[in-house]
């Protein structure tokens, strides 16, 4: 890397970046580099003029076993499918619990009995019904989630597109087809798989975007966008272990191959905040 204003040049293994982040216009970047980061599996991710990311580069040769998984992912049985994904609204709903027990201890409890409510498939939407009680602990009363709404609405979806990016990555990297999702599928979304995996990680960046909050930011500026880089080094408990998030989307991901291959939604990883 070479900074033209500083006159300096600054080199780093490509094997120890996960992801690379382009948001200034100013950036030049060259093929063998851009080639050597998909050689690597490293998340190459484009951010748009307001410093959003706007899409990402990934790998189409990820993993020897690509093929033999990518087959066992596009045709599962409906009941594990369905099992699969009640596990992912039950992480996703227990940490937004444990979340928003500092601000609310009364929505936690509630939140708690919403995740042991959750059906399979989800079918009796728990995951919105919790959403709407958790959004309100949360962020206020006049909180309203939405992608193009006020303050703090930007900073989430910032947070969110690199954890997006991050899982997409992890995806690709295990030999998974991120166009073969679990719960959302959508002819305009080519990554439903990392949609549905990242939501369990989602109130990992809804702590950052509180602390944020808490302590005067008012927009996404450089400092915002800095705290919530560092979402792929959060410290979440996985599986009996300690893991940044980079290294524990990865052993969702291999889990997910797992139950795949053994028919088992039992066998599939999710996150927990570290107590």
């Amino acid at each position: 890397m070479y900074n033209k204003d500083r006159d300096q040049a600054r080199t780093l293994p490509i094997e120890d970046i996960g992801y690379l982040l382009l948001e200034n216009d100013r950036i030049t970047i060259t093929l063998p580099l851009i080639r050597s980061c998909l050689e690597q599996n490293v998340g190459v991710i484009v951010c748009d003029d307001r410093h959003l990311p706007l899409g990402s580069l990934l790998s189409l040769s990820g993993h020897e076993l690509t093929g033999k998984r990518v087959r066992l992912q596009a045709e599962p049985s409906k009941p594990l499918v369905k099992q699969l994904w009640r596990r992912v609204v039950v992480s996703k709903i227990n940490n937004q619990a444990d979340l928003v027990r500092c601000r609310d201890t009364a929505c936690a409890l509630r939140l708690k009995e919403l995740a042991r409510e959750v059906l399979s498939g989800d079918s009796t939407n728990r995951e919105g019904a919790a959403a709407r009680q958790y959004w309100c602990a949360l962020m206020g009363p006049d909180f309203c989630r939405d992608r193009e709404g006020a303050f703090p609405n930007e900073l989430l979806n910032y947070g969110y597109a690199i954890l997006r990016a991050i899982t997409a990555r992890a995806i690709v990297g295990l030999g998974l087809s991120p166009e073969i999702g679990l719960f959302h599928h959508n002819q305009y979304n080519a990554l439903p798989l990392a949609d549905d995996l990242m939501e369990p990680y989602r109130p990992f960046v809804d702590e950052i975007v509180l602390s944020l909050t808490v302590t005067g930011s008012t927009a996404l500026d450089k400092e915002a966008r800095g705290r919530l880089i560092q979402v792929s080094c959060t410290e979440v408990s996985i599986g009996g272990l300690v893991r940044p998030i980079q290294l524990a989307m990865s052993m969702t991901t291999a889990s997910l191959a797992k139950c795949y291959e053994q028919g088992k939604a039992d066998e599939l990883l999710l996150p927990s905040f570290v107590t």
